[in-house]
């Protein structure tokens, strides 16, 4: 039998954010995620504990930004911290139904 494929594993990386250390762009983000260009930063967030951690983390990091209805989708596609610092806008579109450009641009 072959072994079926998590859905993280055909998320389209070839246009994703590139991760040098512990997701630096929402490090370096604006430090209020309504601000437009925020990048994903809320405050009192542990990035580098997010980068490395599970699906808890990411459904803790997504209320933080006031964006946990897309919880069950982040869950179900498998996202963990460490696939959430390689999304692009493109998998946030297509495989997880992130389809709001606005709110793709927030998660990035």
């Amino acid at each position: 039998l072959a072994a079926a494929a998590s859905p993280a594993a055909s998320l389209d990386l070839s246009a994703s954010v590139a991760c040098g250390s512990p997701l630096p762009s929402r490090q370096s983000a604006s430090p209020d995620p309504g601000i437009p260009g925020g990048g994903g930063h809320a405050s009192g967030v542990d990035y580098a504990a997010l980068s490395v951690g599970g699906a808890e983390a990411v459904a803790a990091w997504l209320a933080a930004l006031g964006m946990g209805e897309y919880s069950d989708a982040f869950a179900h596609a498998a996202v963990d911290g460490k696939v959430l610092c390689s999304l692009s806008a493109s998998d946030l579109d297509k495989e997880i139904g992130v389809s709001n450009r606005l709110h793709r641009k927030r998660l990035l």
